[in-house]
């Protein structure tokens, strides 16, 4: 595999997946950020088996393919590269990093045993712009509660009826509302996990460009200016 990016695209898509990274992972290989790379786009993808964040950046290639790459170093190493381009060449279980005059070895993790991320068939997809929902979650996520004990109270409980979407947060002691209009004509009810909310609040670019949140069964993702989680 061998590609070419922009860095500050990199750098940009760096920042957003890697918000699903956590310091202790259930498993080793979750430290990793995974590159799918075809012809004009490499798909970054990041997860730590309860949340996956997904971001394109565009890329130039004529040997596609799938590396994986230790998510920190990588991120930390995406903010030094001097130059406005940066170019990967896989070579076995090394990849060769070229940006401007500095030139990095990193060792791969194995790609084939990154666990498959699952898709979802959407059954409600409500679309709401990204300055919007990023401002409702910001109102209610500092009422949730740290208790694990009461697991249901550190989500945010997600209520859509009659073109309203509505975010309620309550940790017991207080409760927070936020309430806007939507085109969403039918009914749900879902209880959305208090980090996932948080770092979608964080990775939402603001403006007036929409985000879909798509529900179905017992997960959602929201779809946002060429990223998901």
């Amino acid at each position: 595999m061998k590609f070419k990016v922009q860095t500050g695209e990199l750098l940009s898509a760096m920042n957003i997946v890697t918000r699903a990274l956590v310091s202790k992972p259930i498993q080793p290989i979750l430290d990793g950020v995974l590159f799918e790379v075809n012809e004009t786009v490499a798909t970054l993808t990041a997860s730590d088996g309860s949340m996956t964040i997904r971001a394109e950046v565009n890329a130039l290639t004529d040997k596609p393919g799938a590396a994986l790459f230790p998510g920190r170093i990588l991120n930390d190493l995406t903010k030094r590269l001097p130059g406005n381009e940066a170019t990967f060449t896989q070579n076995g279980n090394n990849c060769v990093i070229q940006s401007g005059r500095s030139r990095t070895t990193l060792n791969l993790m194995e790609a084939a045993a990154y666990p498959a991320q699952q898709t979802q068939d959407g059954e409600n997809t409500i679309e709401i712009p990204q300055e919007t929902l990023r401002a409702m979650i910001d109102r209610v996520t500092f009422a949730l509660s740290a208790d694990e004990s009461r697991q249901v109270l550190t989500g945010v409980l997600v209520t859509a009826q009659n073109g309203r979407l509505e975010l309620v947060a309550l940790d017991g002691f207080r409760m927070a509302i936020a309430r806007a209009e939507t085109d969403f004509d039918g009914e749900l009810t879902r209880i959305v996990p208090g980090r996932a909310m948080n770092e979608l609040c964080r990775a939402l670019s603001g403006g007036e460009s929409a985000c879909a949140l798509t529900f179905g069964g017992n997960r959602m993702t929201a779809t946002f200016g060429g990223a998901s989680l």
